[in-house]
């Protein structure tokens, strides 16, 4: 699954304004085509509460890495930016998890407070709770600002 080939944008897309502005149009992976539902998951946080993601499971014997995406400050799960990168790893054949962090967009009426940047323990509880799924070998935390 690991390409050991280096990065390179094509020619239109090496400037990097050009990338930024690239990422907010729905020119690939449109939410529509991503393979399979998505299963609906919470993830209990301490103290009450829970975070929401959705979570495409590989449906192979062998145990896979499990991408967990984290979306940016204004964002949720259904971000274009997240929907299409979780397309792309599922279709690589990750596991994936795309996690609404605290308060945020399916869980805005489950948790005890919203996110900020310094909340750390809504990445790690994530985190925790796919690498404790069956069929995960491991788990990559992918995150957007």
């Amino acid at each position: 699954m690991r390409s050991e080939a280096p990065f390179t944008a094509p020619p239109w897309l090496r400037n990097a304004h050009v990338q930024t502005l690239g990422a907010s149009l729905p020119l690939w992976a449109p939410p529509r085509s991503f393979p399979i539902e998505p299963e609906h998951a919470r993830i209990p946080l301490p103290g009450g509460g829970s975070l929401h993601a959705r979570v495409s499971w590989q449906t192979v014997a062998e145990p896979r890495v499990a991408i967990v995406l984290l979306h940016g400050l204004g964002g949720t799960s259904q971000s274009r930016y997240v929907v299409r990168a979780a397309v792309a790893f599922y279709r690589a054949g990750f596991h994936v998890a795309c996690v609404d962090l605290r308060g945020v967009g399916e869980g805005v009426t489950d948790a005890p407070a919203i996110y900020h940047a310094g909340l750390t323990e809504d990445p790690r509880l994530a985190a925790e709770w796919v690498a404790a799924r069956a069929g995960v070998s491991g788990v990559v935390v992918v995150g957007f600002s």
